[in-house]
């Protein structure tokens, strides 16, 4: 281990590593380097682990991502050799496989039921964004409206982790990068580093003026045309793995399906409250009457099941929503 100064583990060497280590980073003849010439950008919370292993002598076992490798690891990290050597050996599994499916199930059951319960399509890309960041433990999530002829998309709300802007509003694409053209296609867009990829490299500063190093844009499409999109955006560079683009696939498919829902829910209540006021408005009297036997035989009464201001004041009858026939005419009912 090497520590700064004031015994701040800053880096470490790969003294000698075995085919398997190789296998699951992905580092090759990683032997006699340091990590931060392998692996730049490898989260501190690896070298805060190790260095207090080397420093206290004390061993520990946990599990963590490392988001440069898109992998979890399952980790044992004891101190070995002279204390001054600060020498540690590392042993460690892939759990990535794991991890993902025990996320990708739980984010799909929590997504499940709080999208049951909400009707308004702002609250339920606010609550899917949510749980789809914490589920890929990215740093942005959210989901927007796209306009393919101005190349813009407009975000109501955003997820946003501690420390992070929101970037809810309206955005040109063309301001980011050129994968707009990809989304246009109907094409789901996975950067996995904003500064060497061809389609975000020339905008990689803009991307990272608002918190974006890598992301994946998935469009989401009505009759064959692109009108919006789900996004995860990472604050640091990571390779996307299949698992988290298919679990934005199946969020992506349960929010359209909530929104649509919702829309539907709301062009319903939209045509009630049209029908109810012209129900109340109009000038003729109208009502609403359902027959059942009485006294005199088989459909020989009814009872108002609704009745508009109108008719009432025509038939002079207050408050006669369920009342029968009988109750209001008597003996006359049979006449009627």
């Amino acid at each position: 281990m090497k520590f700064d100064e004031a015994m701040r583990p800053v880096d470490y060497m790969i003294v000698e590593g075995n085919p398997a280590f190789e296998e699951m980073t992905g580092l090759r003849n990683a032997n006699g380097k340091w990590v931060s010439e392998i692996a730049p950008g490898l989260e501190q919370h690896w070298f805060d682990l190790y260095g207090g292993v080397a420093l206290s002598g004390e061993s520990v076992r946990f599990e963590n991502p490392a988001d440069i490798f898109g992998r979890w690891y399952d980790v044992e990290a004891l101190r070995i050799g002279a204390p001054e050597a600060y020498r540690v050996a590392i042993l460690f599994t892939n759990i990535t496989e794991r991890k993902q499916t025990e996320a990708r199930q739980a984010a799909l059951l929590e997504l499940t039921d709080t999208l049951r319960d909400l009707i308004d399509p702002e609250e339920i890309a606010g609550a899917s964004s949510a749980i789809l960041a914490r589920a890929l433990g990215v740093t942005r999530a959210g989901y927007g409206v796209m306009n393919l002829s101005q190349e813009t998309v407009t975000i109501a709300r955003d997820y946003n982790a501690p420390g992070m802007t929101s970037i809810a509003g309206t955005l040109k694409f063309r301001d980011f990068g050129s994968y707009i053209d990809d989304l246009a296609r109907g094409e789901t867009v996975v950067v996995t580093n904003t500064s060497t990829d061809p389609r975000t490299m020339d905008t990689a500063e803009a991307l990272a003026g608002i918190g974006v190093s890598s992301f994946i844009n998935m469009p989401l499409t009505e009759q064959g045309r692109v009108v919006a999109l789900v996004f995860v955006n990472n604050v640091t560079p990571r390779v996307w793995s299949e698992s988290d683009v298919g679990l934005l696939a199946e969020v992506a498919a349960r929010v359209r399906i909530a929104i649509e829902r919702a829309r539907a829910a709301a062009d319903l209540e939209d045509s009630e409250t049209r029908y109810r006021t012209l129900f109340n408005e109009m000038d003729e009297g109208f009502c609403v009457i359902e027959f059942f036997d009485g006294p005199h035989g088989p459909d020989s009464d009814y009872i108002h099941i609704e009745a508009n201001p109108a008719y009432e004041a025509q038939a002079g009858i207050p408050d006669v929503v369920g009342k029968t026939l009988r109750e209001i005419v008597g003996d006359e009912a049979q006449s009627w």
